[in-house]
């Protein structure tokens, strides 16, 4: 008897090593992650505020008690970037219900964190990092069940090897989407679908499209599976479904009388920007495959390993309902991403977050692969030095402590518009906000924005100022390019291109004693070189230990410039300190502090093709961040306003 015991004993602890082995790997991930800065991006404060709502309240809206307990959590510096409890208040009006307030983002994301940080008596962000681990062991345990190591190791290498990882340690919704996504398209391989249907739900919550597919996977288990008889489990799990779908929109239905705040607070339009359904997936700013090469690799095999998709039913239980789920998620997401008016979507690096939806649908592809490749071990190993360096270039480029940044053009893009701009004209809000230097301060404004290769130029109308802006290194005068657009007559959203005419008519005269100033849309931006950030309404700072300015010359003549410029200083620095230089001479070496006249006298041998090239070398740049200023984590020294000819 004992060893019958003992027998039963060794045969669940061998059932369970494996999962714990996993729940290893998965805290030690955690772990890691959890040393890293706590930072918000996008709607995360709204996230925080609810769990807030919940911790102090047990209730899912705000008040002004719940709003003074969010105050006091962003002014603890836990999390950096939160915004103040005044922004946040303030941010959508028509969701305020007497002294009560509601958000544009659902709080079942943040109520899954409560519960789990409440019991634990933790953190805010550690709670929300705790259901990220959570979530992720849901598809990890489901790929070792259906396909063993195999299907845990493509699992984890694949989610590494996606802009998701950038979401882990974030507390934002995508993770969650990406998570139980994944989840959902592991459970429709193996046919089934209430667990499908379920992990759908819970998704709908926060994003009301995924309703649609929870309520198709249902019919699959219906008519696809008929004659199999329901279990306790299943009732359970479809009764759940139903109230999860209803969840969100029966909530705002009762307080506003909407089915989702979005139609009621701004946000959404339905079918609005379906004419633009392609850029989730090709835009080189916004889309999916420009920015995750991997993704790009797995659809090259997919198309040419294509009959290996039509092998065995080890992979797909049931390949025509498989077909149809993987179109009708497209068909959801594209329209449910068309409706949207914020194309170019916060809240990630470089690619809009939105596009990320699309991610599990690959991973069919990637399991398959590996099927295919461990088959041999030439495959393997030829197959292992190919995929490293795509892992490695997605966890540079999606490092979880890198800062949001959305609103700069990707390395693609911005070679596409300098190079071969006729090829693509981006939707004109992308554009707008990446190449302008504005951002999203840009949106809603009267614009002209000239693109990088200076001929490019997209139209905004509007009833506000005209702002024109032009990139570095485009010797454009601003007050002819707006005389040129006067008399073009445009009244809609028009891309041009400047002929060679008008170029020469719009060329930057430079005039002695002419202020030219380096703030947003500034009349001076086009002598900025590598090193500066992004134009504000002052001026702008530089970013690192140097940064450049090229400014037009006469060759043949020394040059006389005054730059306006100064330093980064706070309790305990009272300077900068700054070397300028060009051509190799030392021009000027100090500390800055308060802005100042810099006058520099530049010989003759410094002009170089009708260019100037000044150089800005910075002996202890520093971040407001560290220096306990402020959330800003750029490494700052010089702040610099304007420059003229003498």
């Amino acid at each position: 008897m004992l060893t019958g015991l003992s027998a039963k004993l060794q045969s669940r602890v061998n059932m369970l090593a494996p999962f714990l082995v996993i729940v290893l790997i998965i805290g030690l991930l955690f772990f890691t992650l959890a040393i890293l800065p706590a930072i918000r991006v996008g709607d995360g404060s709204e996230y925080y505020g609810l769990y807030l709502a919940f911790e102090s309240a047990f209730h899912p809206w705000m008040t002004s008690d719940v709003f003074s307990s969010y105050q006091a959590f962003a002014d603890s510096r836990a999390v950096l970037g939160l915004v103040s409890a005044d922004q946040l208040a303030s941010a959508f009006p028509t969701l305020r219900l007497g002294d009560t307030a509601d958000f544009n983002h659902f709080w079942f994301y943040s109520f899954l964190a409560f519960l789990i940080g409440y019991p634990l008596s933790i953190s805010p962000h550690s709670a929300f990092l705790v259901l990220h681990g959570a979530l992720f062991t849901v598809p990890a345990f489901m790929s070792f069940l259906y396909y063993r190591w195999l299907g845990f190791g493509v699992f984890f290498l694949f989610s590494l090897s996606t802009p998701l990882i950038w979401f882990s340690n974030k507390a934002h919704t995508e993770f969650l989407t990406y998570c139980l996504g994944l989840a959902a398209v592991l459970a429709v391989l193996q046919a089934r679908y209430v667990a499908a249907a379920f992990f759908m739900a819970v998704v709908s919550t926060q994003n009301p499209s995924f309703a649609l597919l929870a309520g198709l996977l249902l019919c699959f288990r219906i008519f696809q599976l008929s004659e199999k008889q329901y279990s306790f489990g299943d009732v359970v799990a479809i009764v759940c479904t139903v109230l999860l779908v209803l969840l969100h929109p029966v909530y705002y239905f009762l307080r506003f009388g909407v089915a989702t705040p979005q139609l009621l607070a701004g946000g959404a339009d339905l079918g609005k920007n379906i004419g633009y359904f392609y850029i989730w997936l090709v835009d080189p700013d916004i889309g999916l495959l420009p920015n995750w090469p991997l993704g790009v690799l797995l659809l090259i095999f997919a198309f040419v390993g294509f009959r290996l998709f039509r092998r065995g039913p080890d992979f797909f239980e049931n390949r025509m309902a498989w077909l149809f789920f993987l179109v009708s998620y497209f068909l959801v997401s594209v329209y449910s991403h068309s409706s949207t008016v914020n194309l170019n979507s916060g809240a990630t690096i470089n690619i809009a977050r939105y596009s990320l939806w699309y991610i599990p649908l690959f991973f069919p592809i990637a399991l398959i692969a590996a099927k295919w490749l461990v088959l041999s071990r030439a495959r393997w190993v030829s197959a292992f030095c190919i995929i490293i360096p795509f892992l490695g270039i997605a966890l540079l480029t999606f490092f979880p402590a890198k800062y949001e940044s959305y609103t700069t053009p990707t390395r693609l893009s911005y070679f596409l518009q300098s190079r071969f701009p006729a090829l693509y004209d981006p939707p004109p809000e992308v554009f707008l906000e990446r190449f302008s230097g504005v951002g999203e301060a840009a949106d809603k404004k009267r614009a002209l924005v000239v693109g990088p290769d200076c001929k490019k130029i997209l139209f905004i109308p509007g009833d506000t100022d005209l702002l024109v802006t032009t990139p570095r290194g485009c010797l454009l005068s601003q007050q002819r390019l707006a005389e040129l657009l006067e008399s073009k007559n445009y009244q809609s959203e028009t891309y041009f291109r400047l002929t060679s005419d008008e170029m020469r008519s719009s060329a930057l005269r430079i005039e002695p004693g002419v202020r030219y100033e380096f703030k947003r849309g500034g009349s001076g931006n086009f002598a900025l070189g590598d090193g500066w950030g992004r134009g504000e309404d002052w001026g702008v700072w530089s970013e690192g230990a140097r940064a450049n300015l090229h400014i037009p010359c006469t060759v043949g003549r020394d040059l006389s410039v005054v730059i306006n410029a100064g330093g980064f200083v706070y309790p305990g620095r009272d300077s900068t300190a700054l070397e300028i230089s060009a051509a190799g001479i030392k021009l000027w070496s100090g500390g800055l502090s308060d802005a100042r006249d810099i006058p520099l006298t530049i010989p003759a041998s410094g002009c170089v093709e009708g260019s100037l090239h000044i150089s800005f070398d910075l002996a202890n740049p520093q971040s407001p961040l560290h220096a306990g200023l402020s959330n800003d984590p750029r490494v700052v020294g010089v702040s610099l306003y304007s420059f003229r000819y003498e």
